[in-house]
């Protein structure tokens, strides 16, 4: 793995794109040229030269990390801390009011080492530990390639007038959107700066590579009657036969280089119908955006840091597990072994998120029927879901901070660790392979016939 799939290829597209832009670095990999011009990682020369877009392009537009920054630097004394910080233009205001000081650099190179490590939502068993235990982790790519081929074979199943909207978990006012609609095909938008505030406004650079993937310019803005052809936002249409997989891409496209987001798990998404009556979409692999009329808004949930959260999740181990000390990984996971599959629990970094997986079954070649084993596992399946990364099939569930406790992660938990013992046994058997805790087996071909 080179030094610029370690750190500088972690961080959004975007971002990359517009420090290669500010710094006059010609070249076709931000990442590498990065890497070339300030060394393996992110330093002090870096933030002292860059820090007006880091700021702008990554520190505000990422809530977590600006939430974060604007709390140390106050508790440094710097900026204008006469300035409050209550609201995200107050925050904004703040950040713009410090200057590019030793002490700042200092804890803005910390957040971005933090966070230079690839998000990733699965692994093998002891990655990392021996060559003979499984694949490496899938890359940030291969977890997209995932998405794309699901949401491609979701929209192709959805029906006339019905609506998807997908969104980075954290940046609500950032989507593409989805609408069915029967003859006429499928009509998709993105967001324009038309609904955007100053601070979260695409670039210029950015609206160009909107058009150059083939998005339309908006038509209108946000005042215009609904009557007017075209629309406020960036959009595309496409007429029958509809190419799902064209649609796809163009989204996965959007959401990773324009929209800055990092990983398929950190979208949410919300589906409805003509009415609003809202559809579940479980093969789709993201977390469920729960309606505000769904939700009880008497109580709201103060956030929690991941360290927070993770401390949270320990003692909850320990009750689940019945033990007074829980041992984490070296990617602060912790591991539970059973009868035939170890699951691991993360507290995501990038998200209020803890997801509970387990590998299952890798060295199995490409067999031609795998996406249709995963979708019958998927459609007999509750509290968990299944996926094909391309290496092998892996089982995992999501759990909300804001909903998480004890019965929840049991829930997880023993979703996950019973479905995989179970389906680990069956699914070697029928295309051999490894798993966790057993003999390994000589991959098999499988007929394209049905299997669950």
């Amino acid at each position: 793995m080179g030094v610029s799939d370690v750190a500088w290829g972690s961080y959004p597209k975007g971002f990359l794109r517009q420090l290669q832009r500010d710094l006059n670095l010609v070249g076709d990999d931000p990442a590498a040229l990065l890497a070339t011009t300030f060394g393996a990682q992110p330093s002090d020369e870096f933030v002292k030269r860059c820090w007006p877009t880091i700021r702008d392009r990554w520190v505000i537009k990422s809530p977590t990390v600006r939430r974060s920054v604007v709390a140390e630097l106050r508790a440094k004394g710097l900026g204008d801390t006469e300035v409050k910080t209550s609201t995200v233009k107050g925050q904004v205001d703040y950040l713009r009011s410090c200057r590019n000081s030793a002490a700042l650099r200092q804890v803005v190179v910390a957040h971005l080492l933090a966070a230079g490590n690839e998000l990733r939502v699965v692994k093998s068993p002891v990655a990392k530990r021996s060559a003979t235990t499984g694949p490496a982790m899938p890359t940030s790519a291969s977890d997209w390639d995932v998405f794309s081929s699901v949401l491609a074979l979701t929209l192709s199943q959805m029906e006339i007038d019905q609506y998807l909207i997908l969104n980075p978990r954290e940046k609500k006012d950032y989507y593409v959107q989805f609408a069915l609609q029967g003859p006429s095909g499928i009509w998709m938008e993105t967001v324009s700066n038309n609904f955007l505030p100053e601070w979260e406004q695409l670039a210029e650079h950015d609206l160009a590579l909107l058009a150059s993937m083939g998005w339309h310019a908006p038509t209108k803005d946000a005042s215009d009657a609904g009557d007017v052809e075209g629309s406020a936002n960036f959009f595309r249409g496409w007429s029958l036969p509809v190419r799902f997989d064209e649609v796809s891409d163009l989204a996965v496209r959007t959401l990773r280089e324009v929209l800055d987001v990092r990983h398929p798990g950190l979208l949410s998404y919300r589906a409805f119908a003509k009415g609003n009556a809202e559809i579940i979409l479980p093969n789709l692999g993201v977390v469920r955006e729960i309606p505000p009329s769904q939700s009880d808004q008497s109580t709201p949930v103060a956030p929690r840091t991941s360290d927070d959260l993770l401390s949270e999740v320990k003692e909850m181990m320990k009750k689940l597990l019945g033990t007074d000390t829980i041992v984490t990984d070296e990617d602060n996971d912790i591991p539970v072994r059973s009868e035939t599959v170890i699951t691991y629990v993360r507290v995501q970094k990038d998200a209020p998120v803890v997801t509970v997986f387990a590998p299952v079954l890798w060295e199995i070649g490409s067999p031609p029927d795998i996406l249709f084993t995963i979708n019958e596992i998927n459609n007999s399946i509750r509290f968990a879901r299944a996926i094909w990364d391309g290496k092998g099939i892996l089982l995992f569930a999501d759990v909300a901070a804001s909903t998480l406790g004890v019965d929840q992660l049991a829930t997880a938990l023993q979703a996950v660790s019973t479905l995989g013992d179970s389906y680990a046994k069956e699914l070697q058997q029928r295309y051999g392979g490894r798993v966790a805790n057993g003999e390994a087996l000589p991959p098999r071909e499988a007929p394209m016939a049905g299997y669950l």
